[in-house]
C-alpha cells in the first residue's frame, strides 16, 4: 500500500477570516482537473458546531468552508485540486483556528478529514485518512474502524471477520470484507471489560465506524458511543 505523507503543524495558528453563508464555499472550478475528493466527518466530542475549511498552502486561499457542523455527522465529498491542502478547525462563526493539518492530496483518490478529540479538547491536528476506491461484490460489504476517543485508550475489537488489537487513538483499521447483515461486535479495554456494538450492514455497502466519546463519562460529556458512516456523496 502506498504511504502518504503527511506533514503535522502544532504552531500558534493564524486566525482565517470567513465570509458568511449556510452552504459550504467551494472557489475550485468542478471536477474536470486531476482532483481528489474530501468529506469531513465531526467527531470530537467536546465540540458541538465546528466550520471545518480548506485552504491553499500557497497564498493562504480559501478554497471551502463548511460552517455550524454538528457532532455525529458527515458532510459529502467534494473536489478539490491535487497537491498540498491546509484543513482547519474553528468553532462556529469565529476566526479562531484550533486545529490544522497540511495534506497532500493525489489525484482520484478520496479521503476523509476527521474532528476528534485529545483530553477534554479538540485535537489540534486533524485526522485524516485514505477511503478506499473499491466496490464490495453483491452480498458483501466493506467496513472500517476509526478510533476517536480520548479517554479510552488502548482497545480490542472482534466481531465476525474482523480482530484488531491494541487499537489507539488516532488509530485506522484496514477495511474489512463482510457478508451483508447484522453483527454483535465486542469492544475489549484495556481493564478487560467489554462493550458490544450492534451493527446492521447493507449489501456493497462501505461502512466508516467511528468509536468517540467518553468511557464514563462525566457531567456534559458524551458517552463512548460507535457510530456508522456510509461511504457516499451527500
Amino acid at each position: 500500500m502506498k504511504t502518504y505523507k503527511f506533514l503535522w503543524t502544532m504552531m500558534l495558528l493564524p486566525t482565517l477570516a470567513l465570509t458568511s453563508a449556510c452552504a459550504p464555499d467551494i472557489n475550485e472550478p468542478n471536477d474536470t482537473l486531476p482532483s481528489a475528493q474530501v468529506r469531513f466527518i465531526h467527531s470530537a466530542a467536546t465540540a458541538n458546531q465546528l466550520d471545518f475549511a480548506v485552504m491553499n498552502t500557497v497564498g493562504a486561499t480559501l478554497l471551502y468552508v463548511q460552517r455550524e457542523t454538528e457532532y455525529g455527522r458527515q458532510y459529502r465529498y467534494d473536489f478539490f485540486k491535487t497537491g498540498e491542502r491546509d484543513f482547519r478547525l474553528l468553532p462556529s462563526r469565529t476566526t479562531l483556528n484550533i486545529a490544522r493539518t497540511v495534506a497532500a492530496l493525489d489525484a482520484n483518490l478520496k479521503f476523509t478529514a476527521f474532528a476528534i478529540d485529545a483530553e477534554n479538547a479538540v485535537d489540534t491536528l486533524l485526522l485524516i485518512a485514505q477511503d478506499t476506491l473499491a466496490t464490495p461484490s453483491e452480498g458483501k460489504t466493506f467496513i472500517r474502524f476509526i478510533h476517536a476517543s480520548s479517554n479510552a485508550g488502548a482497545i480490542s475489537i472482534a466481531g465476525e471477520n474482523v480482530s484488531v488489537s491494541n487499537f489507539e487513538r488516532r488509530g485506522i483499521s484496514p477495511y474489512f470484507t463482510v457478508d451483508a447483515g447484522s453483527y454483535n461486535f465486542t469492544i475489549q479495554f484495556s481493564d478487560n471489560t467489554t462493550l458490544n456494538v450492534p451493527q446492521t450492514f447493507f449489501s456493497q455497502g462501505v461502512y466508516t465506524l467511528v468509536i468517540s466519546g467518553f468511557r464514563n463519562a462525566g457531567a456534559n460529556q458524551v458517552p463512548l458511543n460507535v457510530r456508522s458512516y456510509l461511504d457516499v456523496s451527500l
